[in-house]
C-alpha cells in the first residue's frame, strides 16, 4: 500500500484537507457561488430606445459597470419609452413593458 510507512495522525491530517477542500468546492460551484450572474441583483428602470435595427435595440442604463445594454428580439422603434429589466454589469437586457 502507499499509506504503509504514513503514521496515524498524517493520514487524518490528509483526509481532513481533502475533506476541507471538498467541502469548499461544494460551496463554491454547488450552491451557485461561482456563478457570478446569480450574484447581480435584476435592476427594473424606465430608459428610452436609442438605437434599433435588426431585430435589436439598444439602451442606455444607469449601470455604472456597462451602461448600455443590447434587447434582443426588439422592433421598437428609436424614441420609444420602455421598462426594462438586466442585471448590473451584463450586456443584455429584456423589455418588461412599453411606456404609453
Amino acid at each position: 500500500m502507499a499509506f504503509e510507512g504514513a503514521s496515524t495522525r498524517s493520514l487524518l491530517v490528509l483526509f481532513g484537507l481533502i475533506g476541507i477542500g471538498g467541502a469548499i468546492m461544494v460551496a463554491i460551484f454547488g450552491f451557485g457561488l461561482g456563478n457570478p450572474a446569480t450574484q447581480r441583483p435584476t435592476i427594473t428602470e424606465d430608459v428610452t430606445i436609442k438605437f434599433s435595427s435588426g431585430g435589436q435595440c439598444v439602451v442606455d442604463t444607469n449601470d455604472d459597470v456597462l451602461s448600455a445594454k443590447t434587447i434582443s428580439g426588439c422592433d421598437l422603434p428609436v424614441g420609444t419609452k420602455v421598462t426594462i429589466s438586466y442585471q448590473k454589469g451584463l450586456p443584455n437586457a429584456q423589455v418588461v413593458s412599453q411606456i404609453p
